[in-house]
């Protein structure tokens, strides 16, 4: 990357590469971008649109570079081509940035989203037959800017061709809607997106009605979920009720890309994910690596197989172990550890010389950042777990320094940690009474930390000599007999399955090693935190209080 001499090299070493991990070859790729981007013309700009978005750049002089010749370029396109500008480029540049709009980017620039929605509405008018495919990217973008009430040329054009969209189309659209959940609006608005809303059910209801079978259902919730796009949730609740419909006709085929709809939803269905464990049981001959991947839903959405399929797959496991990729052999072992069935034989299969140095080949052979970072980091999972639940196997702890180099510095903080960090400052009685940002032995993170005597007083902090962003703090002063530490975990949407309010499998094996490690563990959940009944600071802290001292 570092020898690239153009920025067109640049944009296109970029697909090939995964930058969010690597600080250092980031800074390279801004740099880049940064020397060259006031020479780009539009095709350029729109390569480089699309990839921005994947860096997850939070430099605000390139993310302005960039709007800044883009808002150039539109203005300087000349009468006669804006037809093509409109045809080629206008779509990928209006995707960039309400790409961008979102976490970790949060960017905006109301000049270029001002010219992009004027050329959009001229788009409009003077189409009559416009494609359904324009339509749903244009909504989707007028809908994002949340620019107030919406032209009603749009909500015209959405109506004609209704019956013609796809199912990415109509999620397209839906997924537009996500900026306004949060947002108060007058009642032209909210008559607007009512109406929209409906429209986009019903048109979701309607391609439901086509589906006859389980190969029409998976292809159109493979559809939904494509490139990990926000779904709307009723929609998505409707999709996947048909399974129930389909699960006696459910065959060894259905069982991978099942698996992934589940996996790239965090949707909890209980009698799906049963319906997968059994056809894992009723095909041990013929299933394949199939079993690891039901084992990783089961773990990623906390439900709890039967024995049977924790039989049958350690079984598959011990007796495939030298066929099986290291991702997915480390994959099944973690779903066995959070069930509490890692078998000896599994934990000496894997901790041994053989299976390490498959680890190492595949890191090495892999020319992916993605595949790498997982593979190391479920090998960490699995360390600690066997330390943790199983000292009894006598695993050596031997991530210590990958810990310090990689899980330490990858820690954001949540949005919701400001507002706990102040109501935590009252109820404890001062900022010495907490830490924040601590990691545990073995590399937990915990939100705050804080401890207590036995009489539920809380002890100061900044004495005991309890660090911020420290790993395995030793206290500089013995605690009082009795006292004890509380664990306050902040709980973001994305650690819940994504239609219950159920922990995803990492947090119930996170909250149970740090009981094993002695700790009281706190709670804060999004949806509590945020709830009607903790409207007022008030209420917030009493919450916060009944928490800490139950």
């Amino acid at each position: 990357m570092a020898k690239c001499e153009s920025l067109v090299e640049c944009v296109n070493l970029l697909p090939n590469l995964f930058l969010g991990s690597d600080p250092e070859m980031l800074g390279i790729v801004e740099k880049i971008l940064l020397r060259d981007i006031t020479d780009c013309v539009l095709p350029v700009l729109c390569r480089v649109g699309l990839i921005l978005p994947d860096l997850q750049t939070k430099n605000r002089q390139l993310l302005d570079a960039f709007s800044k010749q883009v808002l150039n370029s539109l203005q300087n396109v000349k009468k006669e081509e804006t037809d093509e500008v409109v045809h080629n480029f206008l779509s990928k540049l209006c995707s960039s940035f309400v790409k961008l709009r979102r976490w970790p980017h949060m960017y905006r620039n109301r000049d270029v989203e001002g010219l992009l929605y004027k050329l959009l509405l001229t788009e409009l008018r003077k189409q009559l037959g416009m494609q359904p495919a324009s339509v749903a990217w244009i909504a989707q973008f007028m809908l994002t800017l949340n620019r107030g009430r919406l032209p009603l040329l749009l909500i015209e054009r959405i109506s004609a061709v209704l019956p013609q969209f796809s199912v990415p189309q109509i999620n397209y659209i839906a997924s537009g809607f996500r900026v306004h959940s949060r947002t108060r609006h007058h009642s032209l608005l909210e008559q607007q997106l009512s109406y929209l809303n409906h429209m986009m059910h019903y048109a979701a209801l309607k391609q439901l009605n086509s589906i006859t079978n389980l190969n029409s259902l998976t292809f159109t919730v493979s559809q939904f979920v494509h490139r990990n796009q926000d779904i709307d949730e009723s929609v998505l609740n409707e999709l996947m009720d048909q399974y129930l419909k389909f699960l006696p006709d459910f065959r060894i085929q259905h069982v991978l890309p099942t698996a992934r709809i589940l996996l790239a939803t965090r949707y909890y269905m209980p009698e799906l994910a049963d319906r997968l464990c059994r056809c894992v049981v009723e095909n041990e001959q013929t299933i394949g690596r199939q079993f690891a991947v039901v084992l990783y839903v089961c773990n990623l959405i906390n439900y709890s197989p039967c024995r049977e399929m924790l039989e049958t797959s350690v079984r598959l496991l011990l007796r495939h172990k030298d066929e099986l990729s290291a991702l997915d052999t480390l994959h099944a072992a973690v779903a066995f550890g959070l069930f509490r069935y890692l078998d000896r034989a599994v934990v000496d299969a894997i901790f041994h010389l053989n299976f390490l140095e498959k680890v190492d080949k595949e890191l090495e052979d892999s020319t992916s950042f993605s595949y790498t970072n997982r593979l190391r980091d479920s090998l960490m999972r699995l360390n600690r777990c066997a330390c943790l639940d199983y000292p009894e196997y006598d695993v050596p702890w031997f991530h210590e320094q990958y810990c310090r180099d990689s899980v330490v510095k990858s820690r954001r903080e949540h949005y919701l940690t400001a507002s706990i960090r102040d109501s935590l400052a009252v109820v404890l009685g001062g900022a010495d009474f907490f830490v924040e940002n601590v990691f545990t032995p073995y590399y937990y993170h915990i939100d705050f930390e804080c401890m207590f005597d036995k009489g539920y007083e809380p002890l100061s902090c900044k004495e005991l000599g309890l660090k911020s962003w420290t790993c395995n703090n030793v206290l500089i002063q013995e605690p009082p007999a009795d006292s004890f530490r509380v664990a306050v975990c902040v709980l973001p949407q994305q650690l819940f399955c994504a239609n219950e309010q159920l922990l995803l499998g990492t947090e119930v094996m996170k909250r149970r090693h740090l009981e094993i490690m002695g700790y009281k563990v706190v709670h804060i959940a999004h949806f509590e935190w945020n709830s009607m009944q903790l409207g007022d600071r008030s209420a917030k802290l009493t919450f916060l209080r009944k928490k800490l001292l139950s």
